[in-house]
């Protein structure tokens, strides 16, 4: 994980844990729940987990050997096989 988390763009305060492609925002729970719950179209945007490594990017794998959801640069980084040998348990 990277040494600052990521603020929600949304409060600047919290941690972001969230990004929204449609908005284009990476957002806390709490700020997620206000935003998203506003009306119902913005209730329908598709909204992903940041990745545990970088904290900047939606992530789109889950390794559960470590407990983790990384993007896909982060998920080649620490899984490619050219440079680990370990087999951890993977899944979009």
């Amino acid at each position: 994980m990277s040494g600052e988390a990521r603020s929600c763009d949304y409060c600047g305060h919290s941690t972001a844990l969230l990004y929204c492609r449609a908005d284009s925002a990476k957002l806390c729970f709490s700020c997620d729940r206000e935003v998203h719950s506003t009306n119902q179209l913005f209730s329908k945007h598709t909204r992903t987990l940041l990745c545990d490594a970088c904290d900047d990017s939606p992530a789109t794998i889950l390794c559960s050997t470590d407990t983790s959801v990384l993007c896909q640069n982060c998920d080649w980084e620490n899984h490619n096989p050219a440079l680990s040998d370990s087999l951890h348990e993977r899944r979009p």
